[in-house]
């Protein structure tokens, strides 16, 4: 996945370690969505194979607190477990998704 368009305006790009890191304009895209397409990606299934995002954190308030305007200037960042995979999101775009070792 190295390098490759995710399909949702982000180029994501594969560590050595797994990590995959993907740039993303929040003003375009959903953070919610960007971030089950991004683990997705990362885990090799498809979309539906994952419970809902609300089972492990609010879509609504995630949506907010990234795109909101104070959140660009503070440099906002939220960090969360969903389906196994450590998921950081950055008000300046920057979406990283990690497995994570619980």
């Amino acid at each position: 996945m190295s390098g490759s368009d995710n399909g949702s305006g982000g180029e994501s790009i594969e560590g050595g370690d797994g990590t995959v890191r993907t740039r993303y304009e929040w003003a375009s895209s959903i953070p919610s969505t960007a971030v089950v397409e991004t683990v997705a990606a990362a885990a090799g299934r498809d979309l539906i194979e994952f419970a809902p995002l609300y089972e492990f954190v609010d879509p609504d308030a995630l949506n907010e607190l990234v795109r909101s305007p104070t959140a660009g200037k503070s440099g906002a960042t939220v960090s969360f477990v969903f389906e196994g995979y450590k998921v950081t999101l950055h008000s300046d775009g920057e979406l990283v998704v990690q497995r994570a070792f619980i």
